[in-house]
């Protein structure tokens, strides 16, 4: 099933109900998606409401509603890839084998189409299992179950043979049929609930930092990087904001890093670019660590050259070259230095062109990080931080 794309188009700019259309069409078929991954029914409800989240926070990125669908999944790839490697390094924890799993939940103690689905997800690869969820949960093509994927369609239709012939030799006799193409999974009850829950407290942070003043902002800011509570000056001033205190109700007196981080994404580039600024100057520190969760134009220092040529061949060279232009001449050679040779020369051909206006080239770095966000969200580059960055910081290269 897909949405139809006057939905998306209508959610992409912001209209009210269209984001819960979207959940309300995808939420099954993610959650099988999620399911044959995690094998675990809560985490796999865990993993949609995130996936969910991060598809709102980043859906004014998407520049082509015709890709929402593949978008989305590549959204979903990603945050149960970072998942499984969270679960993968839990002490003890080590991974059952598929026969050990189906054994755990015979499929004749299932009562309905999905449980028998999810019993049996127990008996294949994750690979598998997979492929079944989208073809079968989902309702996808073969040719749409291989983009979700992130493989071609011969090696798609490979593993769904394979899995099929497994699932007919321990799916009960009475339901050893073929999957119908109908999608036997549905959202959770409360599931759907509980992500537009979270929808409308990001929607109304994001309104509320939005209106309050840069200083307030930046003690909002140092409180939530440094995990403390919000003081009795911070509580009034927000509360005095149309919404502040229904936001208040919903997040408490303290305002998590990475719910900061989420609001900022979903408020105004101008309000991001202001705050930062203002940390820049008089809190460096808590700078880094918002800058850590949200993105400037001059990060893309930060990206290998892989990564960079990548979004050069995707924004356009004469794109990127405006919102260079803007730049410090020392950021400027930083971010050229990446470049291999001739992605290199022919973004330093723009530089030379006609000279553009502040207001263009800075409307060109809006759109090179909404791209960047994009890219990101889709899973093509892979932002490091900490440890596995290495001592010089964070990092971007290609998935």
């Amino acid at each position: 099933m897909r949405a139809k794309r006057e939905i998306v188009l209508r959610a992409m700019v912001g209209a009210r109900g269209a984001f819960e259309e979207i959940v309300r069409i995808y939420g099954g078929p993610l959650y099988a998606f999620c399911l044959s991954s995690t094998r675990d029914r809560p985490e796999a409800e865990d993993a949609v409401q995130d996936i969910f989240m991060k598809a709102f926070s980043g859906l004014g990125c998407l520049r082509d509603a015709e890709r929402f669908e593949s978008w989305l999944y590549a959204i979903a790839r990603k945050v149960l890839a970072s998942r499984g490697r969270a679960r993968a390094r839990e002490p003890g924890r080590a991974e059952a084998e598929p026969d050990e799993l189906a054994a755990e939940r015979p499929p004749a103690e299932a009562g309905d189409a999905a449980e028998v689905l999810g019993a049996l997800f127990g008996a294949l690869s994750r690979e598998q299992a997979a492929v079944v969820a989208l073809r079968y949960g989902a309702g996808l093509s073969v040719a749409e179950t291989a983009l979700a994927c992130g493989i071609d369609s011969r090696l798609a239709k490979s593993r769904l043979h394979e899995a099929l012939e497994r699932m007919r030799r321990v799916l009960p006799r009475s339901l050893s049929g073929r999957p119908s193409g109908r999608p036997p999974f549905r959202i959770p009850i409360g599931l759907e609930e509980r992500i537009m829950e979270s929808v409308e407290t990001l929607r109304l942070g994001a309104s509320v930092i939005e209106r309050m003043a840069i200083y307030d902002q930046t003690r909002l800011a140092a409180l939530a990087v440094k995990g403390e509570r919000m003081d009795e000056e911070l509580l009034g001033a927000m509360g005095r904001i149309n919404g502040g205190t229904d936001f208040l109700r919903r997040v408490g007196a303290k305002l998590a890093a990475r719910e900061l981080g989420a609001a900022l994404s979903y408020a105004s580039r101008e309000t991001e670019a202001r705050l930062i600024e203002e940390l820049e100057r008089v809190d460096p520190a808590t700078a880094e660590l918002v800058k850590k969760n949200s993105f400037v134009f001059e990060d893309f220092s930060l990206f290998d050259e892989a990564a960079l040529e990548l979004f050069v061949k995707e924004l356009g060279a004469s794109a990127f070259a405006q919102g260079l232009s803007v730049c410090e001449k020392k950021e400027r050679d930083t971010i050229l230095g990446r470049l291999g040779e001739k992605a290199r020369s022919r973004v330093a051909f723009a530089l030379r062109g006609d000279a553009v206006s502040p207001k263009v080239a800075r409307a060109a770095q809006e759109e090179a990080v909404a791209l960047m966000r994009t890219l990101e969200l889709e899973g093509r580059i892979r932002v490091f931080l900490g440890e596995e960055a290495g001592p010089s910081g964070a990092r971007i290269s290609l998935s």
